[in-house]
């Protein structure tokens, strides 16, 4: 998939990591659809002088409402078109106080996924890209499940196997965002179903299939210091 001239929603995307996704993504010649929960975040981006302001629209939602979610979507759609990939980081965000269990909520990111997939099954080629920090592989608890992103990820990806829809997990962790930007978008182009940014990210993923209780404690242990 080359990525010029396509329609990228990117939720979540008031975090350093998604504004320079969508300013490389404006710069490549895409149009770009901002969405996140903060207005302050959105701000952020509204007042880069590096936008060209055509090309990007922004989007306040509330990602655990599937009703908001679905007028966004129109909004985005009446405004650029069509929709041809989603990257998707609503509710990835990690804080100094998370911990193993519950760290994530798959939630906003479920439904963003979820609401999207009509729009993005209309195209003769889409992509979906689940995106988080270190966090993402680790268990979350909501709903009364467990599981972690990588695993949902993969989920999605055989039930989507028979689509023009494609599906990537997109881990980053110890990469400056302005160099893991560039890094996340070559391995979409590529059709990459992982990208690991980062040698923790390589690190992380080898000990989740050696011990997933390894690899929890290091997590905690980094983000505790």
């Amino acid at each position: 998939m080359e990525l010029i001239d396509k329609v990228i929603i990117i939720s979540g995307a008031g975090n350093e990591m998604g504004r320079e996704l969508a300013r490389e993504l404006v710069e490549r010649g895409n149009q770009v659809a901002a969405v996140d929960s903060d207005r302050t975040s959105l701000d952020m981006i509204r007042s880069g002088e590096d936008f060209r302001k055509d090309n990007i629209s922004l989007h306040r939602t509330d990602f655990n409402d599937k009703g908001k979610i679905e007028l966004l979507l129109r909004e985005i759609t009446e405004y650029h078109g069509r929709i041809d990939i989603l990257i998707n980081s609503a509710g990835f965000i990690s804080s100094s106080a998370s911990r193993a269990v519950g760290y994530t909520r798959f939630g906003p990111m479920e439904n963003m996924t979820e609401a999207c997939l009509p729009y993005l099954k209309a195209r003769k080629e889409a992509r979906i890209c689940h995106m988080a920090d270190l966090g993402g592989f680790l268990p979350f608890l909501e709903g009364g499940t467990t599981g972690t992103l990588k695993e949902e990820t993969e989920k999605l990806r055989r039930n989507l196997a028979r689509t023009a829809v494609g599906v990537s997990l997109v881990i980053a962790g110890g990469t400056e965002p302005s160099r893991a930007a560039g890094m996340i978008l070559r391995g979409i182009e590529g059709g990459r179903r992982k990208i690991f940014i980062g040698r923790e990210a390589w690190m992380m993923n080898f000990l989740t299939v050696l011990s997933p209780s390894a690899a929890a404690r290091k997590f905690n242990r980094r983000d505790a210091g």
